[in-house]
């Protein structure tokens, strides 16, 4: 399945440099398969039949994943909107005795999938959860969530699960220390 698209903004200008992400029929993380160009275009060549595609960008969250469906060797066209400005969460993991800690998993957002009905009567699956590794400070960043209530969760082998649900603000730092 070939799949081509552009990435929008709310006026319906063309978004460059915007990730590209793709996440499998049963959900799951999304993963950033393309770049788009300078006119706000991508081109993929997917091997399913059944994906969903959706976006993120410097200054916007991350799109809700829109469903796309065809048969073998068909070529799908999609436009991804991005709508809703992003805010930044910033993060330091502590271990028990209080020192930073490296190599932890973090994940901001929900894994519920979330289906919904897009304004141009598409399906889409809402934005996956975002993850990364805390670096050797301790510290994580998350540039593309939505503004809003966000579940978080962190993870290392060998030490009690944190989980919690922040509400992050536009415009000013949202910044989380978890011990």
């Amino acid at each position: 399945v070939w799949i081509r698209g552009v990435v929008v903004d709310e006026r319906e200008q063309p978004v460059p440099a915007a990730e590209v992400l793709v996440a499998s029929w049963g959900g799951g993380e999304a993963q950033r398969l393309a770049i788009t160009d300078a006119r706000g275009r991508f081109d993929l060549r997917w091997m399913h039949t059944h994906v969903h595609v959706g976006a993120r960008a410097a200054g916007y969250a991350a799109s809700p994943l829109t469903t796309c469906t065809a048969s073998e060797n068909a070529t799908v066209e999609i436009v991804i909107r991005l709508t809703e400005r992003a805010c930044e969460l910033r993060g330091i993991v502590f271990d028990p005795e209080g020192r930073p800690l490296a190599g932890a998993l973090v994940q901001a957002g929900t894994t519920e999938q979330a289906h919904r009905k897009l304004a141009d009567g598409t399906s889409a699956m809402g934005p996956r959860e975002a993850r990364t590794r805390t670096d050797a400070e301790g510290r994580f960043h998350f540039p593309h969530l939505a503004v809003g209530p966000c579940p978080l969760e962190v993870r290392q082998r060998d030490l009690a699960s944190h989980g919690e649900r922040l509400e992050l603000r536009a415009g000013g730092e949202n910044f989380v220390a978890v011990h």
